[in-house]
């Protein structure tokens, strides 16, 4: 049952494009009508249309487990890894409006920040931190997505990620409250500094130099405004170090 569901869930994407809502879907129908179709039976013209649309279903589920075939057979190519970060306990992880993640076993396209992270540092969990904005549906998804590696996901909301007084101080409260509720405030850990906004990534350093852990930050070539695949390359580094002011 769940390979079916994430069958449908993943032909979705295509089914609701425009492309086939506004092509496929009411064309086809017509053209196997126009070009098999007779006055009789009657029954014939709507089992042509029934069977038209089926053929785009078809086409599109098709679709979709080609792209995650060739994105497989690209993953194992180049591998997952991304260089320069390594395996953690934990990773937090400051959420933005992009960060996504697949499940390996549906990954098509480009693979996002979080899906290089968290393929590289191979935590057994991975605490969120949210602002008020982040949609229940995106940190839902994260969940799930996660689960199905079998990887753990809570989160944790900041009031507001416009003053970095008050960001800093729900961070220190709430991250480092569940990581010793969770009894992990020794576990090797990283605090990711790439998503969210720039007092997100404030308050993330703040948590890595209490915490006295590593900090990471993914940094991608760019063209045409949009991230090359493959060049990703992940700094680990530790907070302290930009923090001290010399007497």
């Amino acid at each position: 049952m769940s390979g079916l569901r994430n069958l449908i869930s993943g032909s979705t994407r295509y089914l609701s494009s425009v492309f086939v809502a506004v092509m496929l879907a009411p064309v086809v129908p017509d053209m196997a009508v126009e070009l098999f179709g007779a006055p009789e039976p009657l029954w014939r013209d709507p089992s042509l249309r029934a069977a038209a649309l089926l053929l785009v279903l078809v086409v599109c589920i098709a679709t979709y487990r080609f792209r995650v075939g060739l994105a497989r057979r690209r993953a194992r190519r180049s591998g997952y890894r991304l260089a320069g970060i390594q395996q953690r306990d934990v990773l937090v992880l400051p959420i933005g409006h992009r960060s996504t993640y697949q499940a390996r076993k549906a990954r098509i396209g480009a693979m996002s920040v979080v899906n290089w992270l968290v393929d590289a540092a191979a935590p057994g969990l991975v605490l969120g931190v949210a602002s008020p904005q982040i949609s229940g549906e995106l940190l839902a998804d994260l969940h799930s997505q996660l689960a199905r590696d079998g990887i753990e996901f809570e989160h944790v909301t900041l009031r507001d990620v416009g003053n970095p007084e008050t960001a800093v101080a729900d961070a220190e409260r709430l991250v480092i409250g569940e990581l010793e509720a969770r009894g992990l405030l020794t576990a090797s850990c990283y605090v990711d500094t790439t998503g969210g906004n720039v007092v997100m990534s404030i308050a993330m350093l703040r948590v890595a130099a209490l915490l006295g852990v590593q900090c990471t930050y993914v940094s991608s070539r760019y063209e045409n405004n949009q991230p090359v695949p493959g060049t990703q390359i992940g700094n680990g580094f530790d907070p302290r170090n930009l923090l001290a002011v010399g007497n």
